[in-house]
């Protein structure tokens, strides 16, 4: 505890707390737990974001092998080529940051 708010009293082993100063402490410790939470609430509403984000990648890499897996017989594509364009292109947005 601060020493602003504990008085010694003449005896050396007795501390009091002078609880008149304690609300100020404890108010700025409450705006410090409150910036704190602010500070883990907007990273973790970034967080949900991206994987937002992500999820909407991986839906449309599946409609996109999907596709590709039945039309790879009537285009003379092999599904194992297709499969190497979609997982180069998913590396190289992953890597740029691009969606």
């Amino acid at each position: 505890m601060p020493a602003k708010i504990l008085v010694v009293d003449d005896e050396p082993d007795l501390e009091l707390v002078d609880y008149s100063r304690l609300s100020a402490v404890l108010i700025e410790a409450v705006k410090a737990l409150q910036a704190e939470k602010d500070a883990q609430q907007q990273q973790v509403s970034s967080l949900e974001a991206r994987l937002a984000a992500l999820e909407q990648q991986v839906a449309a890499a599946h409609q996109l092998m999907v596709h590709l897996s039945s039309t790879a017989l009537t285009t003379g594509w092999t599904l194992f080529g297709a499969l190497v364009l979609l997982g180069a292109d998913l590396r190289r947005r992953w890597h740029t940051g691009s969606q």
